[in-house]
């Protein structure tokens, strides 16, 4: 089983509330990088590496709405039925940069972003 990971900046980035709908429009596509998710703590147990970030989850009842292919997805769960977290743009300072040109792009844009700045993770 492969797991891929997506990032969801949020836009109004001091806004993630309960019982809220949280618009974010812009999905960027992290792939699968297993040495990088293994410095995020609580993801997953095969991957290997030392734990450095603790993500948060979502307030209860928050939900996440974005674009698909098929027309407007509405959740508050990832792809494998776990509750959505979040990490903040400043959590990303941390961690140690991933294997590709691609990733490492994705992860020096986060970077740019205001340190308060929620970026919510979803796994699939």
């Amino acid at each position: 089983m492969s797991i891929y990971l997506d990032l969801f900046p949020v836009r109004q980035y001091n806004k993630v509330a309960c019982d809220e709908e949280i618009w974010v429009p812009t999905r960027l596509r992290f792939g699968a990088d297993y040495e990088f998710f293994g410095q995020i703590n609580g993801t997953f147990e095969e991957f290997e590496g030392e734990p450095i970030v603790e993500p948060t989850e979502l307030p209860l009842g928050a939900k996440v709405s974005f674009p698909t292919i098929e027309g407007e997805q509405i959740t508050d769960e990832d792809g494998f039925g776990n509750k959505l977290t979040f990490l903040r743009a400043v959590d990303f300072k941390n961690l140690e940069a991933p294997s590709s040109v691609w990733r490492q792009a994705i992860i020096d844009f986060i970077r740019s972003l205001p340190g308060d700045m929620k970026i919510i993770l979803f796994w699939r």
